[in-house]
C-alpha cells in the first residue's frame, strides 16, 4: 500500500486527494480539462508476493516500460539526448569490452608463460603477414626462424605436467622400454585383425559385382556388344579426351 498516489500530483495523501483539478492534456485542442482527483494504486507495487515478482522483473527487463521522460529544462534535454542516442550506448559498450579486456590483461600477462607464448602468436601472424605481402627475403627468413620458439611450449608442458616428467625420468623410461614388445605386438596384431576384416568386406563386394556381371552377361539381350559401342559413343562426349 506505500505505492498509492492522487492523480493530482500536487496532492500527497488521500485525505487532501479530494475534489476536482485541471488536468493538463496532450494533444487536445484544449490544454487543461477539469478531472476528479482519485487515490489511485500503481500498476507495479509490492502489496503481494506476485506483484513485487511483476515489479522487479518489468524493472529488470523494461518489460512494458512506459513512454520516456523529456526533460524541459534545455540543459537537461541535452544531456538527455546525448544519454539516450546509440551512439552512446554503443560507446557504453566499447568501454566495457575494454575494461573487461584490460582486466583480462592483467591476469593472462602476470604469468611469463603467457608472455611467450603471446610473443610466439604475434611472430607468426607478422610472418604470415609478411609471406602474403611478398616482403623482402631477409625479413621472412628472421620471422621464419621465429617459429622455432613454438617447440619450447613443450618446455612449459613438461613443467606443468607431473605425469610427463615422471614417463620421461630415467627409471621410469626403462622400464616402459621392457614394455614397448608388448605394446608394439599388440598394435600389429590390431592391423592384422583389421586388415583381415577388410579383406573380407572387399571380397563380399567383389563377388556382388561378379555375380551381377554374370547375370548381366549370361543372356546377350540384356547386356551385349552393342552395349558397349553405346558406352564408347556417351563416353566420348562426356570425355573426349579419355582423362
Amino acid at each position: 500500500g506505500k505505492f498509492y498516489s492522487c492523480t493530482d500530483p500536487t496532492k500527497v495523501t488521500a485525505e487532501e486527494c479530494q475534489g476536482y483539478y485541471l488536468k493538463h492534456v496532450e494533444n487536445s485542442l484544449q490544454d487543461t480539462v477539469l478531472a476528479k482527483r482519485e487515490w489511485m494504486n500503481s500498476d507495479f507495487n509490492f502489496d503481494n508476493v506476485l506483484y513485487g515478482m511483476l515489479a522487479l522483473f518489468t524493472v529488470s527487463t523494461f518489460e512494458g516500460w512506459p513512454k520516456c521522460y523529456i526533460p524541459k529544462n534545455p540543459y537537461q534535454y541535452r544531456v538527455w539526448y546525448i544519454v539516450t542516442s546509440c551512439y552512446f550506448e554503443y560507446l557504453m559498450f566499447f568501454l566495457i569490452m575494454l575494461n573487461t579486456l584490460c582486466l583480462g590483461m592483467q591476469g593472462y600477462f602476470g604469468d611469463p608463460w603467457n608472455v611467450f607464448d603471446f610473443i610466439i602468436v604475434i611472430g607468426s601472424v607478422v610472418d604470415v603477414i609478411l609471406s602474403e605481402v611478398d616482403a623482402s627475403e631477409n625479413a621472412t627468413v628472421s620471422i621464419t626462424f621465429f617459429r622455432l620458439f613454438r617447440v619450447m611450449r613443450l618446455v612449459k608442458l613438461l613443467n606443468r605436467s607431473e605425469g610427463i616428467r615422471n614417463l620421461l625420468a630415467f627409471d621410469q623410461s626403462v622400464f616402459c622400454l621392457q614394455a614397448l614388445p608388448h605394446v608394439a605386438l599388440l598394435i600389429v596384431m590390431l592391423f592384422f585383425i583389421y586388415a583381415v576384416i577388410g579383406m573380407q568386406i572387399l571380397n563380399l563386394f567383389v563377388a556382388v559385382i561378379m555375380d551381377n556381371f554374370d547375370y548381366l552377361t549370361r543372356d546377350w539381350s540384356l547386356l551385349g556388344p552393342h552395349h558397349l559401342d553405346e558406352f564408347k559413343k556417351i563416353w566420348a562426349e562426356y570425355d573426349p579426351e579419355a582423362t
